[in-house]
């Protein structure tokens, strides 16, 4: 009871993300059952979708810098949810405080359609350059 109210939400926030990863798994990833009843094929499972996630992220990450894709779905969701939260100090009589805000945000989801990019398009027998053409429509707005 002697967190303050900042730092309090600040840790549901970080629960939110790693609940977010968890639906990912089983939403968009297909994950939904468990490979083993023993808690040892448990923990296997859990740190190979920890290895997916972090990979997909990681390969966003490689996208981003290297050609300059970049899911713009998930960064104007979060400017709104952002304009939202602002309005919603301002109104009462609070300032929200943005470069605190801008340096904690990482968005924990991948879309769905880079999921599925990755499943087909870049599972063909194509060369990297056409799947990233493929790819670059895909991220600027839900198709």
């Amino acid at each position: 009871m002697t967190l303050s109210p900042g730092a309090l939400n600040q840790c549901r926030r970080l629960r939110w993300n790693i609940e977010k990863a968890f639906d990912q798994q089983e939403q968009k990833l297909d994950e939904r059952k468990a490979w083993s009843a023993s808690e040892t094929g448990k923990r296997i499972q859990a740190i190979a979708m920890s290895i997916v996630h972090n990979l997909l992220r990681l390969f966003e990450a490689k996208l981003k810098s290297e050609v300059g894709i970049q899911d713009t779905k998930v960064t104007k969701a979060w400017q709104k949810d952002f304009a939202k939260r602002t309005e919603k100090a301002r109104a009462a009589g609070r300032h929200l405080p943005v470069k605190l805000y801008q340096a904690l945000y990482r968005p924990t989801e991948v879309s769905l359609q880079f999921i599925r990019w990755l499943r087909v398009d870049l599972m063909r027998p194509t060369c990297y350059r056409q799947a990233i053409g493929q790819l670059r429509p895909l991220m600027l707005a839900y198709l």
